[in-house]
């Protein structure tokens, strides 16, 4: 009884699910080290050097860059294998004065005329491979 009284009351409460583990899949390609630039990939990575895996398939995915670079130094411009997980990455910009990737924000106008695109600064949403583990092919 006790349990479903307080079960009920966070559900009442409105409390987030617990959280779930990340789920861990298998990426393969080539890892390539990329300089820092003026990219969206880049910012995302944290605006400096990072790491992206090349796939055959022309697809690249941003990978969380290690704290120390020459971790991965010896993977650079090999086919790897990955395991890890995909996740999403939310930054938001210091100051409305600030260099970032901006978004133009629609805003609600009457049904006869144009809507109106602004460049009020929005959170940057990116996604990041997490590697857990790499090796050579």
């Amino acid at each position: 009884m006790r349990l479903l009284a307080i079960c009920s009351l966070i559900a009442l409460l409105g409390c987030a699910e617990p959280n779930t583990a990340p789920h861990t899949e298998t990426f393969q390609g080539q890892l390539v080290l990329k300089p820092w630039q003026k990219s969206t990939d880049s910012y995302c990575a944290g605006g400096s050097e990072y790491f992206v895996l090349q796939a055959e398939d022309g697809n690249s995915q941003v990978l969380q860059t290690p704290e120390v670079l020459d971790q991965w130094q010896a993977y650079v411009d090999h086919t790897v294998v990955i395991q890890g997980y995909l996740q999403e990455k939310v930054i938001s910009p210091p100051s409305d004065l600030s260099q970032h990737p901006q978004q133009p924000i629609l805003q609600q106008v009457p049904a006869d005329s144009a809507p109106e695109a602004t460049t009020e600064p929005t959170p940057f949403r990116c996604q990041i491979l997490v590697v857990e583990q790499i090796q050579l092919q």
